[in-house]
């Protein structure tokens, strides 16, 4: 019999995997807490209509550290993947306090929370995946960010820490999320025949983004 995969995850079955963990963290009598990244976090507080293979997260709590053997309980018993919770969040996360952070599952044993919306944001241009560019283009739209300088600027402020070293591939990168056609459409209907504009502040103009993988447009795995 082989092992079949936990598939693709929408906002409905995330939340019955974090019931599951819940469960069985209730079952031994263990509280946990943990910040969830990615297309996880994306689905789950950010509206984003896709879906995803895995969860990742970063611990919040000591306790959350039995999380790697509920993980396997649950997968030897829905029959899953092993990666399909992992602590791949746990080196992602801006060390810049999250004001806006959100709170997506709170049951009897866990609590599921996720980056605000600029924190998630600067993660996705911080990546530069050419598959991050369609949640940038998501999140820019929710937060009604029109130009490359303002999705700069919100990089600036989340990770002052790596400003300088990054930079230059997130502005590259910030131009790409601007010249996509999903974000030029959105453009035009916010700003009308005048949405060109915004290129005073955003010298992106030309043929639109298609987001292939480069040198410089590869980042840390968020």
């Amino acid at each position: 019999m082989t092992e079949t995969t936990l598939g693709d995850m929408d906002r409905e079955r995330l939340q019955e995997m974090f019931r599951l963990i819940d469960d069985e963290l209730v079952r031994r009598n263990e509280q946990a807490e943990i910040k969830i990244v990615g297309g996880a976090a994306l689905i789950s507080a950010a509206g984003r209509e896709r879906s995803t293979r895995d969860i990742d997260y970063a611990p919040r709590s000591t306790a959350a550290g039995s999380l790697k053997e509920i993980a396997e309980t649950i997968r030897k018993r829905e029959r899953l993947a092993e990666n399909w919770l992992n602590e791949e969040g746990s080196g992602g996360l801006p060390v810049k306090p999250d004001y806006d952070e959100r709170t997506v599952f709170r049951g009897k044993a866990l609590t599921v929370k996720t980056p605000g919306p600029r924190h998630m944001l600067a993660m996705k241009l911080l990546a530069g995946r050419p598959r991050d560019g369609g949640d940038a283009v998501h999140l820019a739209k929710s937060m009604n960010l029109t130009t490359q300088a303002e999705l700069t600027a919100v990089f600036d402020e989340v990770y002052e820490e790596t400003r300088e070293k990054e930079r230059p591939r997130v502005v590259e990168f910030a131009g790409k999320v601007i010249r996509t056609p999903a974000m030029q459409r959105y453009i035009t209907a916010t700003r009308g025949t005048e949405a060109g504009s915004g290129a005073d502040q955003n010298p992106v103009q030309g043929r639109s983004a298609r987001f292939t993988k480069s040198k410089t447009e590869r980042g840390p795995t968020r």
